[in-house]
C-alpha cells in the first residue's frame, strides 16, 4: 500500500492535483454492522480562475417583458485563463423552468459542453438565474469529464457573473472548475 499511495502523492505533486488519503475503513453503523466498506480516496484537478467571455447567444423569450418560465438561450463561451490565453470553450443551454413562489425568483436549467485543452467535460444543473444574474450569486453545476484525461472524473463547475474585461464585452463570468477522480 506505501508503495502505491507514494505513487499516488507523487503524481498528485506533479500534477498540482490534491490527494485525500483514507481514514478507516471500517465505517460501523450503531449496530457494529460494517455498513460502508473502504473510505474512497481521490486525486482532483481546480482550474481556479477561468473567464467565461460570451462569443454569441441565440434567446428565445416567450410573449411579455423580460426573464419569464419558458425563456430559452442557446450560447457559445471562450474559457480565458488569467494570462489571457483562450484554453477553451462552452457550448451550452439554459432555460428558465419556475419562478419560485417564495421570493419570484426565477430557477433555470443549464446544460453544458465544455473543452478545456484536449479534454471535455458535460455540466448541468438548477440555480437561481435572478441571484445569478441581477443580485452577484454563484451558480453551481455537476461536471463529468467525458474526454480526455479527465474522462470519468466527476465534481463541480461554478459561476459567477462579473462586469465584462475581455472582448467582446458582452457577458462574462468567472468560473472554478474542480473535478476529481475518486479510487474506491
Amino acid at each position: 500500500m506505501l508503495k502505491s499511495l507514494a505513487a499516488v502523492a507523487a503524481l498528485a505533486a506533479a500534477t498540482g492535483s490534491i490527494l485525500l488519503v483514507p481514514g478507516s475503513a471500517n465505517a460501523k453503523d450503531a449496530k457494529g454492522t460494517k455498513k460502508w466498506g473502504p473510505i474512497p480516496t481521490a486525486i482532483c484537478k481546480e482550474w481556479p480562475s477561468l473567464t467565461d467571455v460570451l462569443i454569441w447567444q441565440k434567446e428565445t423569450i416567450p410573449p411579455g417583458e423580460g426573464l419569464q418560465i419558458g425563456t430559452d438561450t442557446i450560447y457559445h463561451d471562450k474559457l480565458v485563463d488569467p494570462t489571457g490565453a483562450t484554453v477553451g470553450y462552452e457550448d451550452g443551454r439554459i432555460t428558465v423552468i419556475q419562478k419560485r413562489a417564495s421570493d419570484g425568483h426565477f430557477i433555470g436549467w443549464i446544460e453544458q459542453t465544455a473543452t478545456i485543452g484536449n479534454n471535455e467535460f458535460k455540466t448541468s444543473g438548477l440555480f437561481d438565474m435572478t441571484e445569478v444574474i441581477f443580485h452577484g450569486g454563484t451558480g453551481h453545476m455537476f461536471a463529468v469529464g467525458t474526454r480526455g484525461a479527465y474522462k470519468g472524473w466527476v465534481g463541480d463547475w461554478t459561476l459567477k457573473v462579473e462586469a465584462p474585461t475581455v472582448e467582446p464585452k458582452i457577458w462574462q463570468a468567472h468560473d472554478t472548475v474542480n473535478i476529481c477522480k475518486i479510487n474506491r
